[in-house]
């Protein structure tokens, strides 16, 4: 017979449902506890690898490591106030910019992170909101 099922994190549980759903099925409570992992993991594995194209014409490297975020270095480097600046892009291909540009290129990153934690939060209320395992199953990153 199953162990209960609060003897088990998530992620075993849903290896032991993989396994077996028999003996080990998914509910509604379940999935609500699942869900917003497997969203947590897609969130944090595209926000580490993210790139965009702004609107200047080239990709912008706009991953996050650790604490650390590359729309902080652009930060830094408006703060410095030199103009222009060399930017290397997401390409490798270095850029003269401008405090204009910069600017520019700051407010984008900052609304594409923006973006994608407002993807995550719309999941989540989703989520939240699902009432039964097919919605569930439904809400993918």
């Amino acid at each position: 017979m199953a162990q209960p099922k609060e003897l088990y994190v998530p992620e075993l549980w849903q290896q032991l449902h993989d396994q077996d759903p028999d003996n080990y099925p998914l509910t509604v409570d379940d999935y609500k506890i699942i869900k917003p992992l497997e969203i947590k993991v897609a969130f944090e594995k595209e926000f580490t690898n993210r790139t965009f194209t702004s609107s200047l014409g080239f990709n912008v490297d706009n991953r996050r490591s650790g604490s650390k975020f590359d729309k902080d270095n652009v930060k830094s480097l408006i703060d410095l106030g030199a103009d222009p600046v060399q930017f290397k892009d997401a390409d490798g291909v270095i850029h003269s910019l401008t405090q204009a540009e910069l600017q520019t290129m700051h407010t984008e990153m900052i609304q594409d992170g923006l973006g994608l934690y407002q993807k995550k939060w719309t999941l989540e209320g989703q989520i939240e909101a699902a009432t039964t395992i097919a919605e569930l199953e439904a809400i993918t990153w």
